[in-house]
């Protein structure tokens, strides 16, 4: 699988388990499907990490586990719903402009930041190093 598969299917994933708790909650009723999209993003982002991290201390943080959880969270993203059918938007006013400007910098601030290498020995041992040993050992182990 490419990486950039991959990165699709943990946002798919993350979409999937945030719209099953929501819907669980009852709360996917009282937003719009906007509202809906970006909140079973973020409590999706927070199932996940919980659920690789129960995978991970117990020992079973395999390729297969990996892929099973996200598949699961991926077909969860049926229960987001449909989006309504498209009205008529106002255009933005100035404030909004200007959030999205900032938006729009802090954004190319992190794709700038991302392209520089690694070039310290604390962001390649955590960042790097760290997660391939997990997966090598099929679990999360404690580093002193």
């Amino acid at each position: 699988m490419t990486a950039f598969a991959v990165v699709v299917v943990q946002g798919l994933s993350c979409v999937g388990f945030g719209a099953a708790v929501l819907r669980g909650l009852g709360l996917g009723g009282a937003l719009s499907w906007h509202e809906r999209l970006g909140w079973s993003f973020a409590v999706g982002f927070g199932v996940l990490g919980w659920l690789l991290f129960f995978a991970g201390v117990s020992g079973a943080l395999g390729r297969a586990t990996l892929i099973a959880i996200l598949l699961v969270g991926a077909c969860g993203t049926g229960l987001l719903g449909r989006p309504p059918a498209r009205k008529h938007v106002a255009p933005l006013q100035g404030i909004e402009w200007t959030l999205v400007a900032l938006l729009c910098a802090a954004l190319a601030f992190d794709f700038l930041e991302a392209l520089a290498p690694p070039a310290d020995a604390d962001t390649l041992a955590y960042h790097f190093a760290l997660p391939k040993q997990f997966l090598d050992a099929d679990r999360i182990e404690f580093v002193p």
